[in-house]
């Protein structure tokens, strides 16, 4: 049990095939559901579902979920002397939006991915669905923002936003690029447009 819960804090925000993971830790996978939800009771792991709208992908993405660890502390901790240091901070990074856009709708928060692309997190709140990408990359890269605004077409989502580790605030492509301080101030910048931005 030790060994799994590291593994999802060291992998917060990825998906997760329970089957996999079992056969990984030769353990049978009702042990493993056993673990994970005495793991999720103790507020050591989250749970995020895919949007619904996932479901058209089709049945083989359905079982799959994303696990965070409920605090960007764990990831940071557990993945001290993995030599991924890169990667480890982009799990911080998404981990730590995961918990701040949770605490603003509990019931509204899922992920979206299809066989074409993904996005990182789908707020259904203020009567519309926003996805929102997270990325430690330069954010203006043309072909994350197409990317991004194609899956929030497939998904339905009236506006798209990529937070990220710099400090350009723009709407550009019609994608909003929030900078990572400014949505930690005030988290609700994700879903409401700041002032003067259409």
């Amino acid at each position: 049990m030790r060994r799994f819960f590291v593994y999802l804090a060291q992998e917060s925000g990825a998906e997760q095939n329970l089957a996999d993971r079992a056969a990984d830790l030769d353990v049978d996978k009702r042990s493993l559901e056993g673990w994970l939800a005495l793991l999720q009771a103790a507020g050591l792991i989250r749970r995020l579902d895919r949007h619904p709208a996932s479901s058209k992908a089709g049945p083989r993405l359905n079982p799959i979920a994303k696990y965070f660890a409920a605090d960007h502390g764990l990831v940071a901790a557990l993945s001290v002397g993995r030599g991924a240091s890169i990667t480890a901070n982009a799990r911080v990074v998404e981990t730590v939006v995961y918990r701040h856009l949770r605490e603003l709708t509990r019931s509204g928060l899922s992920y979206f991915r299809d066989s074409k692309g993904e996005c990182d997190f789908v707020v259904d709140a203020e009567d519309r669905l926003t996805a929102i990408e997270v990325t430690t990359a330069d954010p203006s890269r043309h072909s994350k923002l197409e990317r991004l605004k194609e899956a929030a077409q497939r998904l339905g989502a009236e506006q798209s936003v990529v937070i990220h580790c710099g400090l350009e605030e723009v709407e550009r492509s019609g994608v909003l690029l929030l900078p990572l301080h400014r949505f930690l101030l005030d988290p609700w910048l994700a879903i409401r447009r700041p002032e003067g931005m259409p």
